[in-house]
């Protein structure tokens, strides 16, 4: 349950230029919702269906009222740094509502609140909701690592290579990231061969490698990842420039 003493009424207070901007701005999103949901001719729900189906999955659910009600009082919660309060209508909000933008919100306030427990339901739901997203995929790597979730880090590090395919930012960039922040380095680094050695004639996946490799100051391995990194694509100087510097930090 939500804390009592705190209404939506008594919290909005005085009508100021930031709180007014926070209720146009969700009014704003919800009306194109409301429109489709009180306005929709029975001739337009096929063309409505299909354009659904084929928009992002941020509008893919209705907006109901006890969505907006929750992410308004989550809104004005969280600005009036009342997080706790914040996160608990935004997490009633994310199991009511399909739109992996309101999860995304719950998993960070539940992160401020230092929650991880809630913190991983939420990231769960973003990604049912957003599967493709490479954010809730980095999010899902950092939570398990803190919670020491080895197999569910391995999962979610081999979507991150899957899913940027044919993308403009690197998965294994995205990966190298991700195992940055554990705390048992070797691990990581024995984490992050395991993703290249399936990708071995990929020179970003051993540039990425190299990077994790001079992060953990293991710069002999640093240097055999670039050098492989280099020979795969000799004019790479972003690669040339990366064993300078790991070189030079020797």
């Amino acid at each position: 349950m939500v804390n009592e003493g705190f209404s939506l009424k008594s919290a909005i207070g005085p009508l100021t230029p930031g709180r007014f901007a926070t209720i146009l701005l969700l009014s704003l999103y919800a009306l194109p919702f409301m429109a489709s949901a009180a306005g929709a001719k029975p001739a337009d729900k096929g063309k409505k269906e299909a354009e659904l189906h084929s928009a992002p999955a941020g509008v893919t659910k209705e907006l109901t009222s006890d969505i907006l009600f929750n992410v308004l009082a989550g809104e004005v919660a969280g600005h009036r740094e009342r997080i706790e309060d914040a996160f608990k209508y935004y997490r009633e909000a994310s199991l009511l509502s399909g739109d992996p933008r309101v999860a995304e919100r719950t998993a960070h306030l539940a992160l401020l609140i230092k929650n991880l427990a809630e913190a991983e339901i939420a990231v769960k739901l973003w990604i049912e909701r957003d599967p493709n997203s490479l954010v809730a995929r980095q999010f899902a790597v950092g939570i398990a690592l803190q919670n020491n979730e080895l197999n569910e880090v391995k999962k979610h590090l081999n979507e991150l290579i899957r899913l940027s395919a044919g993308k403009d930012e690197s998965g294994y960039i995205l990966a190298a990231r991700g195992l940055s922040k554990a705390s048992d380095k070797k691990w990581a680094l024995a984490r992050m061969d395991e993703l290249v050695q399936k990708d071995a004639s990929n020179p970003d996946a051993w540039y990425a490698h190299a990077i994790l490799a001079a992060e953990f100051k293991f710069n002999d391995k640093a240097l055999a990842a670039v050098d492989k990194a280099i020979t795969l694509k000799p004019d790479w100087n972003k690669a040339v420039m990366l064993k300078v510097r790991v070189l030079w930090g020797k």
